[in-house]
């Protein structure tokens, strides 16, 4: 999470296709405390990724597969900083940092890029302690990740940042996830910077590290300045480093449907640097104790040249045709004068 007064010094532009999709559903005006989904109104735009090179599709080894901005003056929405799609890639839900669930439908064209999204449902997020419920600190809900290959039909974990924690919620068929489950994690997760401990966690449920989660920090560095990373199982844990690309912070995680590699999403917003947001993929069978993985760069860009914005939320999943396609999704700070929420995707380009 970025303090969103530190985002008046930036100017972000974002290039966009003229046509405009507004999805006519019902106006909310939703109390905090009520715990009702509801359907809102939000209005979708196209979006491209290269601000001088609007018909660009290639960036090094991902292909552009589209990309939307959303807007709405619903009560609630704003402030994504997770997300998960199902597996056909065609649905998605989301956290803010504030503790609401949003989900929705995305709108795909005959070859399967993104153009737009439909039937928008929010509510806010339930956890544990009921006196807690209405508190910034304890809503203050960062990282998002499916608990089974059933990715967002299935139980989903939420990780927690002011006040560190995981909890694993339910799926419910016909509503939102409920009945948040405490799971343990190490306890070197709360003990980074005031906002800036945990980001990002995921959990393996194929491959090398099966039933194994996985977190990594925001800004919790190292004494090399590299940042840092957990993966446990039971009260077994491994601890590790991320080699830091140049003045990134991570955002996000995925882990692969196989489970053999984690995605990254990293952002930049550190002045006098231009804003940057960098996607980098690593190997399971790195994550060994005390040892620093550097992985492979996939994307790295920055304003002007790109459209970016506070890019948080990263999630994967795999075609029918057995493609690696990623989306990502930026978190706005609920300051809608200067900031967007972005869905961008792209599909992983293997050599044959």
């Amino acid at each position: 999470m970025i303090d969103a007064k530190s985002l008046h010094a930036v100017l972000l532009t974002t290039v966009t296709v003229t046509k405009t999709i507004t999805i006519a559903i019902i106006a909310l005006v939703l109390p905090q405390s009520s715990l009702q989904a509801a359907q809102i109104s939000v209005s979708t735009k196209q979006v491209t990724l290269s601000n001088f090179q609007p018909s660009r599709t290639v960036y090094g080894k991902l292909h552009w597969k589209g990309g939307i901005s959303l807007s709405s003056t619903a009560n609630g929405f704003g402030g994504l900083s997770g997300i998960v799609v199902s597996n056909d890639g065609k649905r998605f839900i989301a956290i803010s940092d504030r503790g609401w669930w949003v989900k929705a439908k995305l709108r795909l064209d005959a070859d399967q890029n993104l153009i737009g999204a439909e039937n928008f449902l929010i509510t806010p997020l339930k956890i544990a302690r009921k006196s807690k419920q209405k508190s910034t600190h304890w809503r203050d809900s960062e990282a998002l990740a499916p608990w089974t290959s059933k990715g967002m039909d299935g139980p989903l974990l939420v990780g927690f940042e002011r006040r560190a924690r995981l909890l694993r919620y339910k799926h419910q068929k016909r509503s939102f996830p409920n009945r948040p489950q405490r799971i343990r994690h190490p306890k070197a997760i709360a003990s980074g910077p005031f906002n800036a401990e945990l980001e990002s966690v995921g959990r393996f449920y194929a491959g090398p590290k099966r039933k194994w989660l996985i977190a990594l920090s925001e800004e919790n560095l190292d004494k090399n300045g590299n940042i840092r990373g957990w993966t446990w199982r039971a009260k077994r844990t491994v601890a590790f480093s991320l080699k830091r690309f140049e003045d990134y912070a991570i955002t996000d995680l995925a882990v692969a449907p196989d489970g053999k590699t984690f995605f990254t999403l990293e952002r930049s917003f550190n002045l006098p640097n231009l804003p940057g947001f960098a996607i980098r993929r690593f190997k399971t069978t790195d994550l060994r104790r005390g040892k620093t993985i550097k992985g492979e760069l996939l994307f790295s860009g920055r304003q002007p040249f790109f459209a970016v914005d506070n890019m948080e939320g990263l999630a994967v999943h795999k075609t029918e045709k057995a493609a690696i396609q990623i989306t990502i999704i930026s978190d706005d700070n609920f300051n809608r004068s200067l900031q967007r929420t972005l869905i961008y995707r792209f599909e992983l380009i293997e050599p044959k």
